[in-house]
């Protein structure tokens, strides 16, 4: 009885980090769906509505919420490489959480930002708000999930790949998100060129956003 009872002490015990490495990759792919959803909700928002409709990086009084945008973009594929792709362990863990961190503040400036950017043709539009709201979640439901997924071994300097939390399909979406997210970067710096830059927008193009601003669809 005492030997058969330790064999399945023992195998328990065994089973535990099978079990939890199991939820770590099941919470890591969770944090992928988020993470797809804002890939591809953020690039209706970025490419049609910030640069096509309202054509941000073309005026002053938008120029700055362009470049906020574009920094954004720069940390979203270093983010989703490491916390998805790589996996981080130890000090680029850390790294890819500070990331993570300048995301969020770079968020919240360009929320702060667009309010007066926008104001002079009658701010953001119902839908635009709406999206921003729901992209805001996406994304902070995919940070929170994939850095809740690590194990506390894996924030250990020390730590090795041995406690790196890799789940097949979360590294498959993030090499899925990686070369629009990088084409998107591209494309808003070369947008910065001085030839596409028009200066104060003009007043009939206000009225034009401003009526636009009033549509239930901008």
């Amino acid at each position: 009885m005492n030997g058969s009872g330790g064999r399945a002490k023992v195998v328990g015990v065994g089973l535990q980090p099978t079990q939890s490495r199991l939820m770590s990759n099941q919470v890591q792919n969770l944090a992928a769906v988020f993470f797809l959803s804002f890939g591809l909700a953020a690039s209706f928002d970025g490419v049609y509505l910030h640069l096509w409709r309202y054509r941000l990086f073309a005026y002053s009084e938008t120029r700055r919420e362009h470049v906020l945008h574009m920094l954004r973009g720069v940390l979203f594929p270093l983010i989703i490489y490491l916390l998805l792709a790589a996996p981080a362990v130890g000090l680029l863990l850390w790294i890819a959480a500070l990331l993570a961190a300048l995301d969020l503040f770079l968020q919240g400036w360009d929320l702060w930002e667009e309010r007066r950017a926008r104001r002079g043709f009658g701010g953001l539009s119902t839908f635009e708000y709406s999206l921003h709201v729901w992209l805001a979640g996406l994304h902070l439901s995919g940070l929170t999930l994939t850095l809740a997924a690590r194990p506390l071994s894996a924030w250990s300097l020390a730590a090795g790949q041995e406690a790196a939390v890799f789940a097949e399909y979360a590294a498959g979406v993030a090499w899925f998100l990686l070369p629009g997210s990088i084409g998107g970067v591209l494309l808003h710096l070369g947008l910065l060129h001085p030839y596409f830059y028009k200066g104060e927008r003009p007043p009939e193009e206000m009225n034009r956003m401003l009526v636009r601003g009033l549509a239930p669809l901008i």
